[in-house]
Order: C-alpha cells, then structure tokens, then sequence
C-alpha cells in the first residue's frame, strides 16, 4: 500500500503551494504564460519517462485501482516504464517540482488534462 500512498502524497505536495517563492531559471518563462523549451536540461527524461508521461501516468494511477504493488507495477510496466525504476522517476520530479515553479505549474496543467 505504500506505492498508492506515496503516489497521493506526490500528487497533493505537487498541487499545494510551498508558501515561498521558488527559484526560476535564467531566462526561463513565466509559470506557464509561454512556451517552454523542451530541449532544455531542466526537462530531461528521468528513467526515461518524461514530465509529460508523468503527468499522465500519475493521473491515471489516482484514478484506478491497481490492487497491489505488484499489480502496479506491471501496470506501469505496461505503459513504458523500465521496471523498478519508478520510485527514481516519481522522486526526480517531484523534486523538480519543489525547485521549480516552471516545472511544477506545466505539471499541474498536464496532471488536469490527463
């Protein structure tokens, strides 16, 4: 139970506000006024799943009952992720998120289009 868990503390911690103004990067958009540049190192795949794939998967799972870790995992499996490798890409960038308002706000649109 502990994946589903973290999986809702990710989801809720990413949504709420950090009661403090996070840094940008030089040159870096306005959160969400404009287009990002995707070729940039702040968006590099983590394991290979990308803030997009993320923002999906991560809506998906609040979604469904996946039953157990197991069950989760093959699941996971299924839509493209390396096995054991989704603990590396949920904590990667959910501490994108938390450094990067940029990051943090794309998620959020690409979580509620999901």
């Amino acid at each position: 139970m502990g994946l589903f868990k973290d999986l809702k503390d990710t989801t809720d911690s990413a949504a709420r506000p950090t009661g403090t103004a996070s840094p940008k990067r030089p040159g870096a958009p306005g959160a969400g006024a404009q287009p990002v540049d995707l070729n940039d190192p702040l968006w590099a795949p983590i394991q290979g799943i990308t803030l997009d794939k993320y923002a999906q998967l991560t809506a998906a799972m609040a979604r469904q009952h996946l039953g157990t870790p197991d069950q989760a995992e093959a699941w996971l499996e299924s839509q493209g992720v390396s096995p054991g490798t989704w603990a590396d890409v949920n904590v990667g960038w959910v501490n994108r998120m938390a450094t990067n308002e940029v990051v943090r706000t794309r998620y959020g649109v690409l979580y509620a289009q999901s």
